[in-house]
């Protein structure tokens, strides 16, 4: 019998959408970012999934973190000097992916 967690106790999930032009690199930048600002264990307590669209990138990680993924991108911004638009935060991914048209 496989056990099912309650949704009460589920991760709430947000999904961030960011127009960037090389998402696999953007993802290497956004792991790296998140490590030089909050350390291994901050890395490690942040769940992150990146996934490519058209351009864009889909960050996926939880409510209690959106904070700190948005911190990371805006430090992307600032040093490497290009510009990230963050087109939207949502809680479902067919809402974010209405976003991108």
């Amino acid at each position: 019998m496989k056990f099912k967690v309650p949704i009460s106790l589920r991760e709430r999930r947000r999904y961030i959408l960011v127009k960037v032009e090389n998402p696999p690199e953007f993802r290497n930048a956004l792991l790296s970012s998140i490590r030089e600002l909050y350390g291994e264990v901050g890395l490690a307590y942040t769940p992150i999934k990146v996934y490519p669209i058209e351009g864009h990138a889909i960050i996926k990680t939880n409510h209690e973190n959106v904070s700190r993924v948005l911190t990371a991108i805006y430090k992307i911004s600032l040093t490497e000097g290009r510009i990230i638009e963050i087109k939207g935060v949502s809680g479902t991914i067919n809402k974010i992916k209405a976003k991108i048209g």
